[in-house]
């Protein structure tokens, strides 16, 4: 699967251009400033078969997509006291 990386301090639009053609699935990661991941998503081969670009917003420890939900995601949660 190919990885893609993005930073939690990364000035973005909130568009990822890929090119998804014959790739076997996309690991995207979500890495602070000292390039430790805080959030992984997976996509599956299947879920990219019609998708030029994925949408997000950067959401401080995650990513919000807003045209694809990812195949399977982890985030670290914060907890609050």
């Amino acid at each position: 699967m190919r990885e893609i990386k993005i930073s939690t301090n990364a000035i973005s639009d909130g568009i990822n251009k890929l090119d998804v053609e014959h790739t076997e699935g996309i690991n995207v990661v979500l890495v602070d400033g000292k390039d430790i991941p805080i959030a992984r998503y997976c996509f599956e081969k299947e879920k990219l078969h019609n998708i030029s670009e994925i949408k997000f917003k950067l959401n401080g420890v995650k990513i919000d997509f807003t045209n694809i939900i990812p195949s399977t995601k982890y985030e670290l949660c914060s907890i609050k006291e």
